[in-house]
């Protein structure tokens, strides 16, 4: 497996218009930073905390600090099908808030991916300084997930439902970040033997924060995403990933298995007799799900072109604010047919960036994508910009590392040309 030097100098900085730190770079470090807790702060502060990272992005594409990503083009398409699908679905609720919605996600995608990628291409340093500011604020989310797991309220933030939330304020995102954290340190232990130790504990600290947050979705994701490293590993690093798996399953399995089910935690154990139905009046949260899935195939089945808008005034389904807990179907519901080849194609396009971040070596961004698509099929993951945010860096990072890579291939092939 070959792994390419992000510090590696290449003739992609000849594309650089300038190499000074501006505004629009801090503020990507302030995104990375806040990311992990983005839903505490929408909640505290206010709900236009959500297009932070559209505004860092414009103001990248206002400065003139843009690179065009590969396969550009393929995200035009999905923006334009997905501004018909916000105006159109807009008469069945209301056209000016479907149609911002609409055009607030397109921006989102393609102004933060311009704007990444010359920040990512221009400052080798860029990345790795990203990357350490989200693992320290989520380690910060972490331990305060911990706190609450033995009774102590910090910050004013407590469990919900038996399930702790970190800063993350709730569970599941908690979950699925601890996933994606566990995901990037798998693959950087694998590059990087000599930090097995501290990169170690942070998965195995993540792996229980996971579990104590009860997020099912989040545990199908990281068996999804650990299932990416499988086929370029050797014999040593299957059987680390593996024994995460069989972590993982040990939980799942639980959740049908009453013997199993005792040795979890006693919060965790409240937990899974909810997802079973035990309690809460014996409707179980993977059955409300599938009403919610009964639901907009109901509506879809009626009206296949149109959807019921895709601001927030039609979104609930069987219950009040309570949404389809699948992105595809979502966008279909709310969106009608055109938002859900939207999404089809982005989840196309970044699947294919995953498979070249892979065929690269990078493994560990490859599993992210391929691990919040899998969060997606069974949450209420939608055009949340803390979700969609890891999905594009590391999209942006595949056309980085392609560049890089046919650069160096140019270099070493020259002499031979000449």
């Amino acid at each position: 497996m070959r792994d390419l030097n992000l510090n590696s100098v290449s003739s992609v900085d000849k594309f650089s218009q300038t190499k000074r730190v501006s505004i629009d770079t801090v503020l990507w470090l302030l995104v990375a930073f806040t990311l992990p807790f983005q839903q505490l702060l929408y909640v505290i502060f206010s709900q236009n905390v959500r297009y932070f990272p559209l505004l860092v992005g414009i103001i990248g594409v206002l400065l003139g600090r843009v690179y065009r990503v590969n396969g550009f083009g393929i995200l035009i398409g999905a923006s334009f099908l997905i501004l018909a699908a916000g105006f159109i679905s807009g008469s069945n609720s209301n056209v000016p808030s479907s149609t911002l919605v609409a055009t607030s996600f397109v921006g989102f995608v393609l102004f933060t991916s311009l704007s990444l990628s010359f920040q990512i291409r221009h400052f080798r340093w860029f990345t790795k300084t990203m990357l350490v500011l989200f693992l320290v604020a989520h380690t910060l989310s972490i331990g305060v997930a911990f706190a609450q797991a033995v009774g102590i309220d910090a910050f004013g933030l407590s469990q919900r439902g038996g399930r702790v939330n970190g800063l993350a304020y709730h569970p599941n995102v908690l979950g699925i970040i601890s996933v994606l954290v566990v995901l990037f340190l798998t693959g950087f232990i694998f590059k990087n033997r000599g930090s097995i130790v501290w990169a170690g504990f942070l998965i195995l600290a993540n792996l229980y924060a996971i579990v104590l947050s009860g997020s099912l979705s989040s545990l199908l994701a990281l068996l999804a995403g650990l299932a990416i490293f499988l086929n370029k590993l050797g014999v040593w690093e299957r059987f680390i990933v593996l024994f995460y798996s069989f972590v993982a399953l040990l939980f799942v399995f639980s959740i049908g298995t009453k013997p199993f089910l005792r040795l979890l935690p006693d919060f965790t154990q409240e937990r899974m007799r909810v997802v079973l139905g035990e309690q809460s009046g014996g409707v179980a949260s993977a059955e409300i799900r599938f009403q919610t899935y009964n639901h907009a195939l109901s509506y879809i089945s009626r009206d296949p072109v149109v959807g019921v808008g895709m601001d927030s005034m039609n979104q609930s389904t069987v219950a009040l604010d309570l949404v389809v807990h699948n992105y595809l179907l979502r966008g279909w519901y709310q969106g009608g047919f055109l938002l859900f080849v939207g999404f089809l194609v982005l989840t196309i396009y970044y699947l294919w960036q995953a498979q070249r971040l892979a065929r690269f070596g990078h493994l560990e961004f490859s599993s992210i994508i391929v691990a919040l698509f899998a969060f997606a099929l069974t949450s209420a993951f939608y055009t949340q910009s803390n979700y969609w945010l890891p999905i594009i860096f590391c999209g942006v990072l595949a056309s980085s590392f392609e560049d890089r890579f046919k650069s160096t291939v140019n270099q070493v092939t020259a002499p031979i040309a000449e």
